[in-house]
């Protein structure tokens, strides 16, 4: 509590009461003076500034100014005695106030200051004063106030009466000065007092202006009128402006005679002027004398009409696009179904409302930041139109007269399908298929997946990556059919689904594999249908020769006569018979890709080398034909068409017996997977589908028919698998009579040729590459080497055609260029017959050879690649452009062939550069390759270091468990590597098979040492009887003394001879042959591959074991001898099976044998 506080709570009641209310009255006459004061000011200050601008005509800005200085100054005069005013009791100055109420009233004689004082002080005895005499003071003060305590005459309001009347004089003048028109002093004070209101200054003239602001039709004129008063002579201006007051156009008001004044007015002129037709807004104002009228605003009332339609689309998830912003005059909408647009509408004038009328539906839009623009948004799902209406800002319909068209584009479902389309495979339970599919969708493919049926199991999903492209899938892919435990007689149908971003669905065609004992799988048949057709091209090369001979005839008599009509003929059909050749060539190489083994892919490379001569040859006998001019020429001409009608006549039969025998093959496969179905419908009627079974059969069987046919034996014959054998035996005849093509002799004779191109080495060669790249086990480097060296053949025999030299230095004139080439040549093929040194012998002079070797073939080469252009003196010769892509190519596919990826990889990038979806494939391929040789070098050093005297020869248990997990580690990066289909380790039957396989070899490694020891207790058994026996012989012829004591001693023997019996029956019993057993049957269970284990267990080793519990049973040492030893023989013949088992299993992928060698080191290790 302050000391007013305080002081307020100590006075006596009347006395502060008092006090507060003279203060009160103070205040208030304080606030009505300052208020006169103001008032005052306010007027003196309007009537100033008033005649000043009527005087200069200030400005707004400068109105302004002066109301915030009036108000500044008012508030000025006002704001001390208000805030005095509205203080509350409490904030009072008490002894300030009793001193000067005092001295307004004498009568106190200071009583009441001196107790005011007294109390606000609080303690008598700081002020000197007794409290006796300040109680008597505070009642006398007391009582006066109640005699007259009328404060009214203490603070009287009679000096107001100065000021108020100033302040109303100022008015009375103010009010006085406002009649006078010339001042006009009203509009003066509402200029100062509202200088935002836009007032016009007060001026002499007085400007009517009719018809001020309003709204015109467009292209309609205006006649704008003025009345003017106290014009005096001056006249009165139109300005008119079209851009807001920035630039003015005047032009004079004509004046004319008011008709409707009666009498006219002589001191008010009027004026027109007429606007001519108005086509956008105008500004306008009017002048004159002193005054200016305006502005005034023209609104042309305008038909809003469209300008333009601005779409934007936002695609539904399915099409997976960005949002499409599309300008139009016309507004037509095409999308896919589902599209959400949003139409913005920009019209020609602002508007203030826009309807579209959608299927009947009317919808209202919504505004912009365009004020002529108004947008709306709906969502496409069908064919359909719209309208449009506009309304202006100022009420003017307007809109598009015609209804506008939407299109909805469908979402078509997706394709899909499987290569090839309608195959019928046989294939192993352990075999891997490889698969082409192909899908694509018009806006994206969500998903594609293969589903594999086995029989009327439920379809398992196995997933296929879509690529970078997602509107189409071409890719291949491997199903490894161990993953699904089929067996022989199972029918696995494979089908293609492709689902949409939009969810739809499509099946595509079925894939059917029947799993047969023989495998024949779409690339055989495919390298069939190509021999068959390669072997009707020869045939018909060979009619072709054959009539071709007959067809040669004597030159005309004349040099100059025409040639004949068989000449003619001739040519024809030798050229047919080359174009014939050619195919040939090209269906073998076809064939090649489907080869399975490597003895027939030397016996189609043999094919493919003999056809390229023979067509070479014939395209030369065609020119040599073309030629012929004498007799001697002729009849080389019908040698040469003889000689090669041979060679075609030989082609031809090597090639059918070739593609009989291979469909024989194909054929005993079918017969053999019939038998097997028809096997397994009996024993299990119930696990297949019938209509499967009834359809696959019938599939079978028309295939058996074509092939039949084909291979000229007869479906139904009972002898058919003999007949086929037969037809199988004609390939091994060939494979036997035909050696792999000797292109270094075949280059020697080049090079000594006195007509070197007619050996046609370099399309020989050409040849040899293309059938080495496209083999199953192609070498791409020796494909690469055997194109390079096709090139620098053809251009050696292109420079020496041409009678250039062949180079200086780096290249001798064209024989020894020839035979250096030779050379070259004999350098780079040995290089790729370079086998690793044999382990038993080693030694240093090998490892030198292998590196003089290479040396040799990397200077063969660089003398080949300046031979062929691609580097040297010759590049330009031979137009690089032709020949640069497919030698990259190659590069590319040697390089990888070599390991080195990089290098591999930056040629791809440029030769793919245009192809993303090749490249990428192509990437992906390399990228594989480049993780198995990492995976691959990973084993080959953990393998290292498990050898004796490696690392963990030397180490101890800890770092042998590491090595351990790292083999773990190892097979999981293989199964990862390997892909989606296949699953966890142990779960195929190729792992449950390898499973088996690896328990029956822990048996039968057990099998020896156990029949080792039978035969051991069998010599002690048979040692003890014999003993036995001699003993009860002795004891019987002993005397009768010693006859107890012998028997004793026979009995003894005995005993002795029992226990060994004893020992030989429980070594008998240890040879578990009951496991044995079992493991053969559940190793039959995957046939065809265990075949050759299982058929030695069951028909040799088991019942050999069982003669060797007999021969223990039967206590005859000899009949254990002759048992045991023929059971050893049992086991190694199963043991050879279980590793032929073993590598048939592990031999279908490589990372299917790299995964079971890392966990078989792994159990070695653990």
């Amino acid at each position: 509590m302050n000391r007013s506080d305080y002081g307020a709570s100590r006075l006596p009641e009347t006395i502060a009461e008092h006090l507060w209310r003279f203060v009160r009255r103070r205040r208030c006459l304080a606030v009505a003076r300052a208020g006169g004061q103001a008032t005052l000011l306010a007027a003196s200050w309007l009537l100033l500034w008033g005649l000043i601008d009527r005087l200069m005509a200030l400005a707004p800005t400068g109105l302004l100014l002066l109301l915030v200085a009036l108000l500044l100054g008012m508030g000025v005069v006002l704001a001390p005695s208000i805030r005095r005013l509205l203080l509350r009791r409490r904030h009072t100055d008490w002894l300030a106030a009793a001193q000067e109420m005092e001295r307004r009233d004498p009568r106190f004689n200071e009583s009441l200051a001196t107790v005011v004082s007294h109390i606000l002080a609080g303690d008598a005895a700081t002020t000197g004063a007794s409290p006796q005499l300040v109680r008597q003071l505070c009642a006398d003060v007391e009582q006066r106030i109640r005699d007259d305590g009328d404060v009214r005459q203490l603070a009287p309001a009679r000096p107001l009466l100065r000021v108020w009347a100033a302040a109303g004089a100022a008015a009375v003048l103010l009010v006085s000065l406002c009649p006078i028109r010339q001042l006009d002093l009203p509009r003066l004070i509402a200029r100062q007092l509202l200088p935002l209101a836009k007032i016009a200054p007060a001026t002499t003239t007085r400007l009517s202006v009719q018809p001020g602001s309003c709204d015109v039709v467009e292209g309609k004129p205006l006649t704008v009128r003025v009345n003017a008063s106290r014009l005096a002579a001056s006249t009165v201006l139109l300005r008119t402006s079209s851009d807001g007051g920035k630039t003015w156009t005047s032009v004079g008001m004509s004046a004319v005679r008011d008709a409707a004044a009666d009498p006219p007015d002589a001191a008010t002129a009027v004026f027109e002027y007429t606007i001519p037709a108005i086509w956008r807004d105008l500004t306008y104002q009017v002048r004159g004398g002193d005054a200016t009228a305006g502005p005034f605003l023209l609104r042309v009332l305008r038909r809003p009409i469209v300008r333009e339609f601005r779409v934007v689309l936002t695609y539904p998830d399915y099409v997976a696009g960005q949002p499409l912003t599309l300008t139009s005059p016309t507004g037509q909408i095409e999308a896919p179904v589902g599209t959400l647009a949003s139409v913005t509408v920009v019209a020609s004038e602002p508007l203030k409302d826009a309807w579209f009328t959608i299927d009947g539906r009317r919808m209202a839009s919504s505004p912009t930041s365009d004020p002529a623009a108004r947008q709306v948004r709906f969502r496409i799902v069908r064919d359909t139109s719209y309208e449009v209406e506009l309304l202006s800002d100022r009420g003017v319909l307007g809109g598009v007269s015609q209804a506008i068209s939407i299109r909805a584009i469908p979402d078509h479902p997706p394709i899909a399908r499987l290569l090839p389309p309608d195959a019928l495979s046989l294939l192993r339970p352990r075999d891997i298929v490889r698969l082409t599919c192909q899908a694509a969708d018009d806006y994206g493919l969500a998903g594609v997946e293969a589903r594999i049926q086995v029989n009327r199991l439920p379809a398992a999903v196995r997933p296929i990556e879509i690529g970078p492209d997602p509107r189409r899938c071409d890719e291949t892919f491997e199903l490894d059919l161990a993953a699904y435990h089929v067996s022989i007689g199972d029918v696995m149908t494979i089908t293609l689904a492709a689902t949409d971003r939009a969810g739809q669905v499509t099946l595509g065609n079925s894939y059917q594999v029947l799993i047969a004992p023989l495998a024949v799988d779409p690339e055989q048949r495919r390298a069939i249908a190509e021999l068959g057709e390669a072997a009707q091209l020869a045939e018909a090369v060979s009619a072709a020769l054959g009539s071709s001979g007959e067809l040669v005839v004597r030159p005309p008599v004349a040099a100059d006569a025409p040639a004949s009509e068989a000449a003619r003929r001739l040519s024809r059909r030798l050229s047919q018979a080359a174009e014939s050749a050619t195919l040939v060539v090209r269906a073998i190489l076809r064939a090649t890709v489907g080869a399975s083994a490597t003895d027939r892919a030397l016996i189609l490379e043999s094919l493919a080398d003999e056809a390229q001569l023979q067509a070479s040859s014939l395209e030369q006998l065609c020119i040599d034909a073309a030629g012929a001019a004498d007799e001697q020429e002729f009849a080389r001409v019908h040698s040469d068409i003889a000689a090669a009608g041979q060679r075609a006549g030989q082609l031809a039969d090597d090639l059918q017996s070739l593609w009989r025998g291979l469909a024989a093959e194909a054929m005993l496969g079918t017969h053999r997977a019939l038998a097997a179905l028809e096997h397994r419908a009996k024993q299990s009627p119930g696990l297949l589908d019938s209509e499967l079974l009834a359809a696959t059969t019938r599939r079978m069987r028309q295939q058996m028919r074509e092939q039949a046919a084909a291979v000229q034996v007869p479906a139904n014959a009972k002898d058919l698998e003999l007949l086929l054998r037969a037809r199988m035996l004609g390939v091994r005849q060939l494979g036997a009579s035909r050696r792999a093509v000797d292109y270094v002799q075949a280059a020697r004779q080049w090079a000594t040729s006195a007509r070197p191109p007619r050996e046609h080495l370099a399309e020989r060669l050409a040849t040899a590459s293309q059938t080495q790249a496209v083999r199953r086990d192609a070498n791409l480097v020796l494909a690469r080497d055997l194109q390079m060296a096709s090139r620098a053949a053809r251009t050696i025999d292109a420079l020496v055609g041409a009678g250039n030299p062949v180079g200086a230095e780096a290249n001798p004139p064209s024989g020894a260029a020839r035979l250096a080439y030779v050379s070259a040549l004999a350098a780079i093929l040995r290089e790729h017959e370079l086998r690793e040194p044999d382990q038993a012998r080693g030694g240093t002079d090998d490892e030198q050879t292998r590196v003089q070797i290479r040396a040799a073939a990397e200077r063969a080469r660089q003398a080949m690649r300046a031979w062929a252009g691609e580097s040297g003196e010759f590049a330009a010769d031979i137009g690089a452009d032709s020949w640069q892509a497919p030698v990259r190519a190659m590069d590319a596919a040697a390089l990888t062939g070599q390991r080195r990826y990089d290098e591999a990889a930056a040629i791809d990038a440029q030769l793919f550069a245009a192809s993303p979806r090749t490249r990428h494939r192509v990437q992906r391929e390399v990228q594989k390759a480049r993780q198995i040789d990492q995976l691959t070098a990973e084993q080959q050093r953990i393998e290292h270091d498990q050898e004796p005297g490696g690392l963990v020869e030397q180490a101890a248990a800890a770092p042998r468990q590491r090595q351990q997990e790292q083999q773990r580690e190892l097979a999981v990066k293989i199964e990862q590597l390997r892909g989606g289909d296949t699953p966890p380790a142990g779960s195929d039957s190729r792992s449950q098979a390898l499973a088996l396989v690896r328990q029956a070899q822990q048996l039968l490694a057990e099998l020896p040492q156990r029949l080792g020891r039978v035969e051991q207790i069998a010599d002690w058994a048979g040692q003890t009887q014999s003993r036995a026996s001699q003993v009860w012989r002795q004891a019987e012829r002993a005397a009768v003394e010693q006859r107890t004591a012998a028997q004793r001693a026979a009995a003894a023997a005995q005993d002795q001879a029992n226990e060994a019996w004893y020992w030989l029956d429980d070594a008998g019993h240890a040879i578990d042959d009951e496991a044995l057993a079992q493991v053969a049957r559940q190793l039959s269970a995957f046939a065809p591959e265990t075949t050759a284990a299982v058929e030695p267990m069951e028909q040799q080793l088991n019942p050999a074991l069982l003669r060797v519990r007999d021969a223990i049973d039967a206590r005859d040492v000899e009949a254990v001898y002759r048992a045991t030893a023929e059971a050893r023989r049992a086991t190694a013949a199963a043991q050879d099976g279980l590793r032929a088992a073993r590598q048939s299993l592990l031999e279908r992928d490589p990372l299917v044998a790299a995964r079971w060698f890392a966990e078989e080191a792994a159990l070695a290790l653990a």
